[in-house]
């Protein structure tokens, strides 16, 4: 059974870039991302009330969860804007930085230790992240470059979002918190979105409401509840593992269904990414191999 939620994580966040990609031909992108929240937490709420659990909604009790959906709504408000510029396999790729600045973020914001490892790890996801930058072909037009840093300044706001609410736990049923989340992320993006993009055309269609529903259901609520299901049941490096899996299969989701073209230089990017991402996680995965082998060992 782990397997299989582990399987379709990672098929649903390989597939929301996609999902994104499309939804942009017929939504602008605050607005866009602002109804997606906003479904997500009325499909939460649903769940709530299944559960017969109430909203709370005590403000010193809510406040962390708060800051968070504010956060994460500023974040996924640049994902979705620079998603227009550049393709969905690369936005991927650039918000697999996340780890990275987690690991700095989590040094200064909750005293972690960076051990060696971890500062050579850091050092080489930043040489990736500057040789994906330094793309002089034609898609480096001055759009492209912002929208790439967009991207990059997003990881950093979820990363931060994410050591924020590790410090700052929220005493309540993870549905209570994560419906609170993503309402706040709603109204943060819609007090952006329809100030800013009133005039914007949306065409209603079948391709854009289906990825809005993905988007909501699939890529929020259902995301979050196998995640969360996935961190009571293995180990948190495991459930890390994502972030080796969905940015290659966001490429290639992106190039078979969307013709997105595979640059040669990303995909040199994303494997200096990854030799970053193994060697900050090059105890933890020893770690684990040590626990298996003496689990073994009993048997």
């Amino acid at each position: 059974m782990t397997s299989v939620l582990f399987i379709c994580l990672c098929i649903i966040w390989s597939t929301t870039w996609m999902g994104i990609k499309i939804g942009l031909d017929y939504f602008p992108p605050f607005i866009f991302a602002g109804i997606r929240f906003a479904i997500a937490a009325v499909f939460l709420f649903v769940l709530l009330k299944i559960e017969k659990k109430e909203l709370y909604l005590r403000w010193e009790k809510i406040f962390p969860a708060v800051v968070f959906g504010a956060l994460n709504g500023i974040a996924y408000g640049l994902v979705y804007w620079g998603e227009q510029y550049i393709s969905s396999g690369l936005a991927s790729i650039l918000n697999s930085v996340l780890p990275f600045f987690s690991a700095v973020i989590a040094y200064f914001f909750l005293k972690e230790p960076l051990n060696p490892a971890k500062i050579i790890g850091l050092i080489i996801g930043f040489l990736g992240i500057l040789f994906i930058f330094s793309d002089g072909s034609e898609q480096f037009s001055s759009g492209n470059f912002n929208a790439k840093f967009v991207m990059v300044i997003s990881a950093f706001i979820f990363a931060f979002a994410g050591a924020y609410t590790k410090k700052y736990k929220v005493d309540l049923h993870p549905l209570q918190v994560v419906t609170v989340q993503m309402a706040t992320s709603a109204i943060v993006l819609l007090a952006v979105g329809l100030p800013m993009e009133y005039n914007s055309e949306i065409i209603i269609s079948l391709p854009g409401i289906l990825s809005l529903l993905y988007l909501s259901i699939l890529g929020s609520a259902i995301a979050f509840l196998i995640y969360y299901n996935l961190l009571l049941r293995i180990e948190v490096t495991k459930v890390a593992y994502l972030n080796f899996i969905t940015p290659p299969a966001a490429v290639l989701i992106g190039a078979i269904f969307l013709n997105e073209p595979i640059n040669l230089r990303v995909i040199g990017g994303l494997i200096i990414i990854f030799v970053g991402l193994a060697i900050m996680n090059y105890n933890e995965i020893t770690d684990i191999k040590k626990k298996k082998d003496k689990e073994s060992a009993h048997t």
